[in-house]
């Protein structure tokens, strides 16, 4: 019997082995997440600082025997298999839980499955938003922490013996014991979330997930909307101002000097009382305003591939009237493939970051550059064709985190206000300053008397007013009340004042259409126009991230759900705006399982609805086709029927062309190919691998006989001379292995495109546009004077005390 109960029992080499390999991490984690407690601002009770380690004392245990028994295994070389796949796993577990342990600390909010494919698999894109938050320190930490973990297989004991010393090491699994027996003692409520590991909350989510449930759509939801022409066209300019909450702003919060510009505005338009975010996070906020529609509930960007968005956004319906439109950002392009969703959403245009740097442009955070690199190309794009309305779409960058501005912006000193918090409130400065200076210089150009200018956040901030930060987790007010105004003398017949009730950015494409005076013809809108009274209805919100947090908004009382996170909540937000109490013990049993039931049947009504376009969408790319074929591949297995370039005009340098080709696949095809673009203009070359459809179908799914068409797009290479630039594909098995056509060719030219002058940026310096000097700001601001080239100041002039650390002046409230 001692015997078999030594068996249970690790030797010396076990424990050295897989022990101090498990307890490596143990130790790290543990004093990682008090780390984490001592910078929440909440005070933890005595055995707190216990029970939060719970989940490690009871996960690590189990991990040291699970494989020390794995190992025992009587398979030739199997321990040194096992051995060498356990230290491997300690570096990744290790990894991501550490990770995942510092995103709370930075966002207040746990990583989840979506967390963690979204990183995975756009990690290049993802990697500068996590490296603004690391230090010298932390990657330093990083190699020790590596090295440590690596001690116990460089290096073992020979002993296959038990000792009293190891035979103790059973006693680690008391821990689990208890917890699977007596249940897991919970701290406080502000350290609850940080209490189960990484792990731990991965194997529950994905649990929970089985469970899920889509419901199919309404028929006429899968309809798109068109319009009769419009009675009234009227040039429609939207600004939405990156992640601006409305109580940040001077238009709701008058007593905080953030925005005077807007607050100008406001008096000369519509103001919406309470207007909401349907997702708290920007792509979703863009689809939510630009198409009026839900976005799909999901952690990632998939509204951005083929079939992904609703039948007919703004952009499209509008270009369907004789608009010409365009859409503009100081941000990167490629990240969650804002420029795959805005061509889906049918902008003709694209400008971005890579289309507007110049030199005299500063970055502004790890997303892009100085806002107003757009106001010259912005307003020249406006002025080009005066015989037709536009449509054009500014999304601001500086307010996002982490609030990085240009050097030359002169910070304002806000009282009782630091950190973070006072850098987002002078970055809300400069966005309400690019909203001052795009708008004059509208008035300037002659534009403004017959353009509706319709201004918006797309969601708002946290600052650990519920313990979260950012966004993409605050369901809270802080997080999804945002500012709206509508600003346009002719456009609004003179209306001004406020617009009530308790509104959503669904609104926002109906009242367009009613501004401009087109009615439907066809298809449903899922808003109701702000022009009219607020219907009778419930307002419907999501976390970005899945399975994390839904809320319901009736009238002046809004209930969370959080899942298995936390309890759900409460908040009378008329009375108690800022959240502060509870009132979700007024609820029955009875109750609070109906609203919980009701935001999940939304949740998956809004999933199927999604499912559904997709598969319309697949249904209406193929048709039977026996046309000729240009090329063929595989042995007469894919036929290529045709390509063309769906832009007509010049592309400037670093620019997308979009190319549609068709395809027909004349035999099944087994496999999935990669297809490989360039474009060659002159001397430059541009690249890119290409899935078909963005994934969104599968070449092996594709109907034989049927032509499929698919848009794929290469950015004309930078700094290419004015001309005209060949495309050309190939194909690629999965390794890269080329396939070539079946007359031997690597390559073929399918489309031609016309290259134009590199985009102008500014004609006078950082100023962007020279504009006309406006009226004296406000005395509480030291605001560098509209026409005055930023080069030409002097370091702190105009300052009350001398340039701080970063160069830029620091005025305080009472300056002049």
């Amino acid at each position: 019997m001692l015997a078999a109960l030594d068996w249970l029992h690790p030797t010396v080499r076990e424990a050295w082995q897989y022990g101090v390999g498990s307890l490596i991490p143990l130790l790290i984690l543990t004093g990682e997440r008090l780390w984490v407690m001592s910078r929440m601002d909440a005070r933890p009770e005595p055995w707190d600082r216990l029970w939060v380690q719970l989940g490690e004392l009871e996960f690590w245990p189990l991990w040291f025997f699970g494989w020390m028994y794995a190992a025992r295994l009587p398979i030739p070389y199997w321990r040194l298999v096992v051995r060498v796949l356990f230290h491997l796993a300690i570096v990744v577990v290790l990894a991501f839980s550490a990770a995942e342990l510092a995103f709370f600390d930075v966002t207040g909010g746990r990583g989840d499955l979506d967390t963690l494919t979204f990183g995975l698999e756009d990690f290049a894109r993802v990697w500068p938003v996590v490296a603004s938050e690391l230090t010298a320190g932390h990657y330093a930490g990083v190699v020790a922490v590596v090295a440590i973990t690596l001690v116990p297989f460089a290096w073992r004991p020979l002993s296959g013996r038990h000792t009293w010393a190891t035979r103790a090491l059973i006693f680690t699994l008391l821990p689990a014991l208890w917890v699977e027996t007596q249940g897991r003692v919970r701290p406080t409520k502000s350290f609850r979330p940080i209490q189960k590991t990484f792990a731990e909350s991965l194997f529950w989510e994905a649990l929970e997930r089985v469970g899920d449930r889509t419901y199919p759509p309404d028929p006429q939801w899968l309809q798109p909307v068109v319009i009769e022409p419009p009675t009234r066209p009227y040039n429609v300019v939207m600004v939405v101002l990156e992640s601006v909450g409305s109580h940040r702003t001077s238009v709701y919060k008058p007593e905080l000097a953030t925005t005077p510009a807007l607050a100008e505005l406001a008096a000369r338009g519509l103001v919406a009382e309470h207007m909401y975010a349907v997702v708290p996070h920007t792509s979703k906020a863009l689809v939510t305003t630009l198409c009026g529609d839900w976005p799909n509930l999901t952690g990632d960007a998939r509204e951005a591939k083929p079939g992904g968005l609703p039948p007919t956004c703004l952009p499209r319906i509008l270009r369907g009237a004789g608009y010409r439109t365009a859409y503009f950002q100081t941000a990167r392009e490629d990240f969650e493939d804002r420029v795959d969703l805005v061509h889906q959403m049918g902008f003709e245009e694209f400008r971005s970051r890579d289309t507007l740097s110049g030199p005299h442009w500063e970055k502004n955070n790890y997303f892009g550059i100085d806002d107003r690199a757009m106001l010259y190309p912005g307003l020249e794009w406006s002025k080009a064709d005066g015989s037709r309305p536009f449509f054009a779409t500014y999304l601001t960058l500086a307010s996002h985190h982490d609030y990085k501005l240009p050097r030359h912006w002169q910070l304002l000193d806000f009282p009782r206000v630091t950190g973070r918090l006072e850098q987002y409130f002078n970055a809300v400065r400069y966005v309400d300053d690019f909203v001052d200076r795009l708008y004059r210089g509208y008035t300037e150009a002659g534009l403004a008397d017959n353009t509706l200018f319709v201004i918006l956040g797309d969601h708002g901030e946290g600052f650990g007013e519920h313990g979260r930060f950012q966004h993409d987790l605050v369901i809270y007010e802080e997080g999804l009340q945002i500012p709206f105004l509508m600003v346009g003398e002719q456009a609004l017949g003179g209306r001004t004042g406020k617009i009530g009730g308790r509104r959503q950015q669904i609104d926002i494409l109906p009242t367009v259409l009613d501004v401009i005076g087109a009615e439907l013809s066809s298809g449903p809108v899922r808003g109701h126009s702000l022009l009219d009274d607020a219907p009778a209805r419930e307002l419907n919100h999501s976390c970005w991230r899945a399975h994390r947090c839904l809320a319901s908004r009736r009238d002046d009382q809004v209930f969370l759900y959080h899942f298995a996170d936390a309890a759900p909540q409460l908040f009378d937000t008329d009375a108690d705006w800022a959240q502060k109490k509870d009132l979700a013990r007024q609820l029955d049993g009875a109750e609070k399982t109906e609203r919980e039931q009701a935001l999940r049947q939304w949740w998956g009504e809004v999933r199927g609805l999604y499912d559904a376009r997709k598969e319309r969408w697949v249904e209406t790319i193929q048709r039977p086709d026996d046309s000729a074929a240009f090329a063929t591949w595989g042995d007469g297995a894919l036929a290529l029927i045709g390509c063309r370039a769906e832009d007509e005009r010049a592309l400037v340098p670093a620019e997308q062309a979009w190319v549609t080709c068709r395809w027909r696949a004349d035999r099944p095809l087994r496999e999935a190919w990669t297809l490989d673009v360039q474009v060659k203009a002159g001397s430059r070359t541009g690249k890119l691998k290409w899935t078909p459809h963005m994934g969104n179908t599968k070449m092996w799914n594709w109907r034989t006989g049927w032509s499929i068409d698919d848009t794929f797009r290469v950015e004309v290479p930078s700094y290419s001379r004015e001309g005209s630039a060949v495309v050309s594909i190939g194909w690629e098995r999965i390794g890269g292995i080329l396939v070539k056509t079946d007359e031997g060719k690597e390559r073929i030219d399918v489309a031609t495109i016309s290259v134009g002058k590199r985009l102008a940026t500014t004609p006078d310096g950082r100023e962007g546009i020279k504009l006309q000097a406006r009226e004296p700001w406000p005395e509480s601001f030291a605001l560098p004077p509209l026409e005055a080239a930023e080069d030409d100041k002097s370091p702190g002039e105009g300052d009350d005390e001398p340039p701080v650390d970063d160069d830029r002046g620091k005025a305080t409230p009472d300056a002049e």
